[in-house]
């Protein structure tokens, strides 16, 4: 999901951004080199929230930014012809 996306809805769902600063308790992880440092270089950074405690209002926030992301990536896969089945059919004539 692109930042506009999120951002949308985000504020469709009744929320608001604003730019305040993270929290201090909130530091990012480290982690080792291998696997995570890609060939070009790229290492993500995830944050480390696990100190962090969600209230209810943000908790029904989250689950609905899940079941909208979930959306928009089955929109995506059905524009791309796929279909729900039972097994994966690959083309090897079209790789």
């Amino acid at each position: 999901m692109d930042v506009t996306t999120f951002s949308r809805t985000i504020l469709s769902l009744g929320y608001y951004i604003t730019m305040d600063k993270p929290p201090s308790r909130i530091k990012s992880l480290r982690l080792p080199n291998e696997p995570f440092l890609q060939s070009n270089g790229y290492k993500p950074a995830p944050l480390d929230l696990a100190a962090i405690t969600l209230t209810p209002k943000m908790e029904e926030l989250v689950d609905q930014l899940a079941e909208n992301t979930h959306n928009l990536w089955a929109k995506e896969r059905i524009q791309q012809g796929w279909t729900y089945g039972l097994n994966e059919v690959i083309n090897f004539f079209s790789i």
